[in-house]
């Protein structure tokens, strides 16, 4: 089944909206202009075939009709003749004001007795509410949204979602013409709405402003503000960019005064303790905290400042004996809903804060302040794998929230990477969801704090604990060298970088130069060919007789003709390693991207694609004789790996790891007790700000190629720009072949 969307363009904002909800309940198809029709193609053409096409056709009519909408109408009015069989199905919505009783415009005679509802596009539940009221008028059952983009990896830089909304934020709107530059450049932004970029800059989720019928005034913040921190005020925001091209009015070019990113919203709310609180600490107050993906250091210093803060909160308002706080033990995966045992630990600031939970038979307690400067997690961790396939996520994320309201969970702590970030945004929008329904008796808080060794998640400068991994994978370079140059050999060391180079990248930078002859970054494609041409010709002016280098991977830095390196040079791969090697090869060609965590098989084939494959390639390699350098024995070339990445990760938290974990830790409670949620705590720019999760889970963090920062990489290890050369071009052709 496949669905047209008629609308004038003045409304194709919302309309997008529409869509992005629709698309999961129409195998067929969401058709509407903006989204598909291209330059080459005619639009009278396009239009007729389209709504012979569809089964369904929704007219949306706003406050005016344009041309090419009232052409859409006719069209459908000789289409649609009641004697067929296969009449379409018509609903319409009926948009800002008018009333499904009202006069309908000249020709839209169509829609009488038609289903028909009205909406207020302003309402930002409006999109939603249109899409179940569409599905119910025609019979299809409401498959629900959770609040996660279509496509996962829409941006991977924070500059261009910035530019997707700097323009539209000031006021600068498409024309009627569909074919003029402003239209061309709305359908660009509609384009990323579709696939579940917000319809406009999101701001930090209050819930008085969202429920507003909420029982019971703010508590007044008892924690005086000489310990606490002075008050934040509401209209305390960061800009989201400091360069001075973001800060004054590009478009039209006649505006010339005021500040792009003030005047358009494109701040963050400053994060920091509030005179008033959501949550009342001397009444019950039920608090989780989950720790998913790897460990890296701060986890624990982390932990320690959420609990810190919460005890102070519930001491000042004599809350102690009411105060609960969970730690779920082995992640996401301690869930029952997930197949976990549901085990969870309850955690005490101090001594005394443990005998509460004594007196309330709760147990087994850790007091965290004794912990808070160890490496690890004293919560077990793990990723849960299962809530990143659409097919399912949506059963699981019920019965999580379920679960989470069997333990009358009030805020929920989520800290982790990239895929940890999209279940936190996901359980919050699926808890919010099933509030607005009635399913549950109080709201959840999300609150998200970013964890991740590969420093990728958008909106984070560096992530704790990432510096102190990039400084043991520093040391480890440095003693990995002194190896290779004294025995010598060819060291190929595996770093993390599950989709991106950024410890790789930071390791060779900070190491000496001419440690690291090659950065193999996911970013930068190479092939081996090129890859083994470049090695050869650094090993060779190194003036030995006897060759050495030292080549850094990151986990997915796969060469674009690893299928063929495989099968020409014998790489010894096991049946899940030559799986995994095809699937990720196969999403690549479609210009898809990976998900969560590195597959063990993945990584593991890559490393020996490399290895095995440079020993095997730098012999027989072309490289341009150095003079008066005598061509080393290549035959006595030995090749072998290292992988640290877990001791990387496992080391204990440096003096910053602590400060700043703590920090984040204290700033979400501060903002979650005044009724923040749905955001993740983060220092950007100078400041500690709540950056909301629908502007976190729209991609992920990635090295751009023609950045500054790449080309010192390259720089310090000699390599070309262009590590694939004409490699891939004939890969290309032999396939087609």
């Amino acid at each position: 089944m496949r669905v047209f969307l008629c609308h004038s363009s003045t409304d194709a904002n919302f309309v997008c909206q529409v869509a992005s909800y629709l698309h999961t309940s129409f195998p067929g198809g969401v058709y509407y202009y903006e989204a598909c029709q291209t330059a080459t193609d005619s639009f009278m053409v396009t239009i007729e075939h389209e709504l012979k096409e569809c089964q369904v056709v929704v007219v949306f009519v706003g406050a005016r009709v344009g041309p090419y909408q009232q052409h859409e109408v006719e069209l459908l009015a000789q289409l649609a003749i009641p004697a067929r069989e296969n009449e379409k199905r018509i609903v319409s919505a009926r948009l800002n004001g008018a009333m499904p009783g009202d006069s309908l415009p000249d020709g839209f005679g169509i829609l009488t007795g038609r289903p028909q509802r009205s909406f207020t596009t302003e309402n930002p539940e409006a999109a939603c509410d249109c899409a179940q009221f569409i599905l119910h008028a025609i019979g299809l059952p409401w498959k629900g949204k959770d609040g996660l983009p279509a496509n996962p990896h829409l941006f991977d830089y924070e500059k261009n979602i910035i530019d997707l909304y700097a323009d539209a934020a000031v006021g600068v709107s498409p024309g009627d013409d569909p074919c003029s530059e402003s239209g061309s450049d709305a359908r660009w932004r509609r384009d990323y709405i579709l696939y579940g970029a917000p319809a406009s800059w999101p701001l930090a989720v209050k819930w008085e402003q969202t429920l507003r019928a909420l029982p019971g005034p703010p508590v007044l913040n008892r924690v005086p503000p000489d310990e606490i921190g002075n008050w934040r005020d509401d209209a305390c925001r960061v800009v989201a960019a400091a360069l001075s091209g973001y800060h004054m009015h590009c478009t039209p070019p006649a505006v010339t005064e005021g500040c792009r990113m003030l005047d358009g919203g494109l701040t963050f709310l400053e994060a920091g303790p509030r005179e008033h609180l959501h949550y009342d600490p001397s009444r019950a107050l039920n608090v989780a905290i989950i720790v998913s993906g790897g460990i890296a250091p701060g986890i624990n210093a982390v932990i320690d400042g959420i609990v810190q803060r919460h005890w102070l909160y519930a001491e000042h308002h004599n809350g102690e004996a009411q105060l609960v706080i969970r730690g779920f033990r082995n992640g996401l995966l301690g869930f029952n809903a997930l197949g976990g045992p549901g085990e969870v630990v309850y955690l005490a600031a101090n001594s005394r804060h443990e005998s509460v939970y004594r007196n309330n038979n709760l147990a087994p307690c850790v007091i965290t302040i004794d912990r808070a400067n160890e490496g690890g997690s004293i919560l077990e961790t793990s990723r849960a794998d299962d809530l990143m396939l659409p097919e399912i996520r949506s059963d699981l994320l019920h019965e999580l929230v379920s679960e989470i309201a069997h333990h009358h969970i009030d805020i929920c702590y989520f800290i982790g990477g990239d895929g940890t970030m999209k279940a936190a945004h996901a359980v919050w929008h699926t808890a919010y969801q099933d509030f607005r329904a009635g399913l549950r008796s109080h709201p959840l808080s999300v609150v998200a704090v970013p964890k991740t060794m590969d420093n990728d998640i958008l909106w984070v400068w560096q992530s704790f604990g990432f510096l102190s991994a990039v400084e043991k994978a520093r040391e480890t370079i440095a003693h990995l060298f002194t190896e290779v140059k004294s025995n010598p050999r060819l060291c190929v060391l595996q770093l993390f970088g599950s989709d991106s180079g950024f410890v790789v990248s930071h390791a060779i930078l900070a190491s000496s130069t001419g440690w690291c002859d090659a950065a193999l970054i996911p970013e930068a494609p190479f092939s081996m060919t090129e890859l083994a041409c470049h090695v050869k010709k650094r090993m060779w002016g190194r003036r030995s007789n006897t060759p050495y280098g030292l080549v850094v991977m990151a986990e997915t830095a796969i060469p674009v003709d690893a299928l063929r390196v495989v099968k020409d040079y014998q790489i010894e791969l096991t049946d899940k390693e030559r799986k995994a090697l095809n699937h990720y090869c196969q999403m690549r060609d479609q210009g898809q991207r990976f998900q969560g965590q590195t597959n063990d098989h993945l990584r593991s084939a890559g490393l020996k694609i490399v290895s095995q494959g440079l020993e095997k390639l730098i012999p027989q390699a072309c490289c341009a004789r150095i003079a008066g350098t005598p061509e080393p024995n290549w035959g006595r070339l030995r090749v072998f790996t290292n992988e640290p990445r877990h001791l990387l990760r496992a080391i204990a938290p440096s003096c910053n790891d602590i400060i700043i974990g703590q920090r984040l830790g204290i700033l979400a409670v501060d903002n979650a007790m005044a009724g923040f949620t749905d955001f993740m705590i983060s220092q950007w720019l100078t400041e500690y700000v709540l950056v909301p999760l629908p502007l976190v889970v729209l991609g992920r963090k990635r090295i751009p190629q023609t950045g500054i920062f790449w080309k010192s990489v390259l720089a310090k290890t000699g390599q070309p720009a262009n590590l694939v050369g004409d490699s891939l071009e004939r890969e290309l052709a032999g396939t087609l072949a």
